[in-house]
């Protein structure tokens, strides 16, 4: 096989596809941010708005539009008032219970009845393991 290579100059942008997992991460890391936080082409899906009512529970602003906005707790979320539902969204709840070892209190995560199912267990011990 034989390759030729030679400069040239490519200029432009790209907007790569919105992505469920990346927009949940970005709620995620956004809530336990500390300031504000802008999420650009987020994905809008009942996954993503069940992260957005995570945070919102574990103490963010968060506000919806064409980007979300996000006013994160600075690593140090609130315990919620009330039971944390993250639909059918498997990210959300894996990803809520780190943030819920790092608040000062209990949390109760559940959701549809395909994610209480879901295996926990190995999660909850690292988590508690850690402290």
């Amino acid at each position: 096989m034989k390759i030729i290579s030679e400069k040239s100059i490519l200029r432009g942008e790209v907007l790569i596809p919105t992505s469920k997992s990346h927009t949940i991460r970005a709620v995620t890391l956004s809530t336990l941010a500390q300031g504000k936080s802008i999420i650009r082409h987020p994905l809008l899906s009942s996954d993503c708005l069940a992260a957005v009512g995570a945070g919102r529970h574990f103490g963010a602003k968060v506000s919806l539009g064409d980007v979300w906005e996000v006013e994160g707790v600075n690593g140090a979320p609130r315990v919620p008032e009330n039971v944390v539902d993250v639909k059918n969204s498997g990210t959300t709840f894996y990803f809520f219970m780190g943030t819920a070892a790092l608040a000062k209190g209990a949390t109760v995560l559940t959701g549809d009845e395909q994610i209480v199912k879901r295996p926990a267990q190995p999660l909850i011990t690292a988590l508690s393991d850690l402290g």
